[in-house]
C-alpha cells in the first residue's frame, strides 16, 4: 500500500471510528452508522477506491441523515444556518476540489492532501454537533433508517453479486451476504435496542 492511501486509511478510522467510540454512551445510532463508514471508508481506501464505493456513500448519507433529524433541524434557525454553511458550503466546497483532484488521470499529493482534510473536517464537524448539541428523540425514526440504512446496503450487494454470477450460485451469495450485513446489522440493532431499554429501567 502506498503511503498516501494509508494516509487515507488512517484518518477515515480516525476521523470517523473514534468518535464513534466517543459519543457511543450517548447516541446509539450515531456510533452504529459512524463504526460502519470508518469501516467501509478504511476499506474503500485501502482497496485504492476499487471497491466499496456505494457501502462508503450510503455510510455517509445515513449519517448526515441522523445528524440533520436528530440534532440540527429542531434547532433555532440561526444555529440551523451555521451548521448549513459550514456542511453544505464548506464542505461542498473541499469536496469538490478533492473531488476535481481525484478526476487527475495521475492523482498527485493535492488529492491526498484535500481528502485527509475531507475526513478531519466531515469527522469533526459531525462529532462537535453530537457532542454539544442537544438531541431529540424522534421516536421510531431512528429504527426505520437504521432498517433503510441496512436493506440499502444489502440490495445493492445481491443485485450486483446475482447479476454476476446468475441465479445458479445466488443462494451461496445470499449467505454470504446475509452474514455479513444483516446479521450483523440485524444483532447490533438488538442490542441497541437492548441497552436503551435498560438505560430507561436504571436510576439516574
Amino acid at each position: 500500500m502506498k503511503l498516501s492511501d494509508f494516509s487515507l486509511v488512517l484518518t477515515s478510522v480516525i476521523c470517523y471510528g473514534i468518535p464513534s467510540l466517543l459519543i457511543y454512551p450517548r447516541d446509539y445510532w450515531f456510533s452504529y452508522y459512524s463504526i460502519f463508514l470508518a469501516i467501509f471508508s478504511s476499506l474503500y481506501h485501502y482497496h485504492n477506491e476499487y471497491h466499496f464505493f456505494h457501502e462508503d456513500f450510503v455510510c455517509s448519507f445515513f449519517l448526515k441523515l441522523h445528524i440533520l433529524s436528530n440534532y440540527v433541524w429542531w434547532l433555532p434557525w440561526k444555529r440551523f444556518l451555521v451548521y448549513t454553511f459550514f456542511s453544505e458550503i464548506i464542505g461542498y466546497c473541499i469536496f469538490y476540489f478533492s473531488f476535481q483532484s481525484w478526476k487527475k488521470k495521475y492523482k498527485n499529493y493535492n488529492y491526498t492532501i484535500i481528502h485527509n482534510l475531507w475526513h478531519f473536517y466531515t469527522g469533526f464537524l459531525a462529532f462537535f454537533c453530537c457532542n454539544f448539541e442537544k438531541r431529540v428523540n424522534i421516536g421510531y425514526w431512528d429504527e426505520i433508517f437504521m432498517f433503510l440504512f441496512i436493506i440499502t446496503i444489502t440490495s445493492y450487494n445481491l443485485k450486483k453479486k446475482l447479476w454476476a454470477k446468475g441465479l445458479i450460485m445466488s443462494s451461496f451469495y445470499v449467505w454470504n451476504i446475509a452474514n455479513f450485513y444483516n446479521i450483523v446489522s440485524l444483532l447490533i440493532l438488538s442490542i441497541v435496542a437492548y441497552l436503551e431499554k435498560i438505560n430507561k429501567i436504571l436510576p439516574h
